[in-house]
């Protein structure tokens, strides 16, 4: 064998290696990517979820405050109206009071 035969042979072997080794690091790029989708995919849809349960915690507790609210409107309502009720009653006996004074 003759030197360029032999510069040839190592030539088309080297360029082998690195074909073998480019598409090699190619193929690990691919699978980088999909991995990085994939984790990608998971925290969006885990995202989407805690999003999911924090509306529905949030919009509970929005209801529950609402109810006690409701609650408390009316229990104010009702206190008031009694209070009414108690100055009528106090100014009815107040004018009782001062007609039998003046009798």
């Amino acid at each position: 064998m003759d030197d360029s035969t032999q510069q040839k042979i190592d030539f088309e072997r080297e360029k082998a290696l690195k074909d073998q080794k480019l598409q090699f690091l190619e193929q690990r790029n691919q699978e980088y990517k999909d991995n990085q989708a994939q984790t990608i995919e998971r925290y969006e849809e885990r995202l989407k979820q805690e999003k999911e349960e924090a509306n529905k915690t949030l919009n509970d507790r929005i209801g529950r405050m609402q109810v006690d609210k409701e609650s408390a409107d009316s229990k104010y309502e009702q206190k008031r109206k009694a209070l009414k009720e108690l100055e009528k009653s106090i100014q009815l006996s107040q004018s009782q009071a001062e007609r039998e004074k003046a009798v």
